[in-house]
């Protein structure tokens, strides 16, 4: 006897992707209510009924089919899940026209059939959010998914386990070519990789380089290279391209500065035969190193006594730097030649400071200085007490043997060897703190960068 079934509703959509999400069931919902040929419900009893999809609303080929028993309730309702016995996979629905045909038992198909459409908002993702002018599509090699214009290139590669080493995103410019790469695992590290296929210039970050531990990051453009190992020490952790840090971006490193002079007559009050200024970047020390030499003609009977020193004053000499030519009234009449060094340590701060070496005539010929040179280092840390240097000297009288004029220097308090020691390693170590930090804030803007143009990737075997 002919049995009838009112469609109420297939009220669950069909969702598959076997690549994206392969957890998704391949099955949809479907309700009905089964009657008799008087058209009142069949109450409380089972059927068999046969499912099936076609490509056409009449004739066509069949895409899908399926028997199933269907149990109606109270008022001849019943729900039943297509899918159970043959899954409802992507191919089924790889045309835009279904049509879906239910007979019951040993009956002839009902007519017309139900034609199977979007539920809602699913019209939506079958444009990608509004994207346009791209296709989405399954490559032949199982868990890859290729974003592409239709063509070969610009195109953007989604593989779920390339070669054996995880997942990995590419990004292909039109002729094919990787232009980026995200490979966040792989056995020799993961990386990321951005490179222009026409100059080949290249950015490359490995947390995991050749499977050493060491993570890098390095750079290609113009025929010049840089990169950076902060797994490794000395000159290998760094290496970029001549001449790549100024004076000025280095900072706080060391620096120099000089001047030279030839002839310098000293009078009765103290004035510089010689000076420098030298810029410092940031507070530290000025080591300064001073040398000369004195010519005179002594005189018999007479006292000479011509003095010079290094001073941070134009005016004055500390009574440390108080270095003497003198030569004894009892020495015989003739021309006399005496070197003079001079070595000076002054604390500065940021900015320019000048150092002064300066001399004068207290007695006698005056003589004149020659090959008068001045060098300056600059340094930012000290590895010790920096202090004035012990001793002051008196204007000899000329009383006495020359020996009892000499300086008589005054003893200075050992400085504390342990604590300047502690000392030293602090500000040693605040000075690598904070290098470090500097580098962590670069790198930082760096990968902003990069974010910005369009995210770091990595090289590989193809590209490298």
């Amino acid at each position: 006897m002919l049995r009838r079934i009112l469609l109420l509703a297939i009220f669950s959509s069909f969702v598959y992707a076997s690549t994206l999400l392969s957890a998704t069931p391949p099955m949809m919902n479907f309700q009905g209510i089964l009657t008799n040929p008087m058209g009142n419900p069949l109450v409380s009893t089972s059927r068999t009924v046969h499912f099936t999809i076609y490509d056409a609303a009449a004739g066509g080929s069949i895409q899908w089919a399926e028997t199933l028993t269907v149990n109606t309730d109270a008022s001849g309702r019943f729900n039943v899940t297509l899918g159970q016995v043959h899954p409802l996979t992507d191919a089924v629905f790889s045309g835009t026209d279904r049509y879906l045909s239910l007979a019951v038992a040993s009956d002839p198909e009902l007519t017309p059939r139900t034609q199977i459409v979007s539920v809602g908002y699913t019209n939506r993702v079958s444009t990608v959010d509004g994207a346009t002018g791209g296709t989405i599509g399954t490559s032949s090699t199982p868990g890859i998914v290729d974003l592409t214009n239709g063509g070969g290139g610009n195109g953007l590669n989604l593989i779920g386990d390339a070669f054996g080493q995880g997942g990995h995103v590419y990004s292909r410019d039109p002729g094919n070519f990787k232009q980026a790469a995200l490979e966040p695992y792989a056995p020799s590290g993961g990386s990321v990789f951005v490179q222009t296929p026409v100059s080949l210039s290249y950015v490359w970050m490995n947390s995991n380089v050749g499977g050493t531990g060491q993570a890098e990051l390095s750079g290609f453009g113009s025929g010049s290279v840089f990169s950076l190992r902060p797994g490794l020490s000395g000159n290998s952790a760094v290496s970029l391209t001549t001449n790549a840090i100024s004076a000025p971006e280095i900072l706080d490193e060391p620096g120099v500065a000089g001047n030279s002079f030839d002839g310098f007559a000293p009078g009765g009050a103290i004035a510089p035969m010689l000076s420098r200024t030298i810029t410092c970047p940031a507070a530290g020390y000025v080591l300064a190193v001073a040398s000369c030499e004195w010519d005179g003609f002594h005189t018999a009977g007479t006292l000479d006594f011509n003095t010079a020193g290094l001073s941070s004053s134009s005016s004055t000499i500390p009574g440390d730097q108080e270095l003497t030519v003198y030569i004894h009234p009892g020495l015989p009449s003739g021309e006399y030649l005496e070197q003079l060094a001079s070595v000076e340590i002054f604390p500065v701060p940021a900015g320019a400071f000048t150092v002064y070496y300066n001399c004068y005539n207290s007695s006698g010929t005056t003589g004149a200085f020659w090959d008068i040179n001045l060098e300056l280092l600059y340094v930012p840390t000290t590895y010790g007490t920096v202090s004035a240097l012990a001793g002051s000297a008196g204007i000899p009288d000329g009383s006495g043997t020359p020996n009892q004029f000499n300086k008589q220097l005054v003893a200075a308090a050992q400085p504390d060897l342990e604590s300047e020691k502690i000392q030293s390693m602090a500000d040693n170590q605040a000075r690598i703190e904070k290098e470090l930090a500097d580098m962590k804030a670069q790198l930082e803007e760096l990968k902003k960068q990069l974010g910005q143009q369009g995210g770091p990737q990595l090289p590989n075997q193809e590209n490298r």
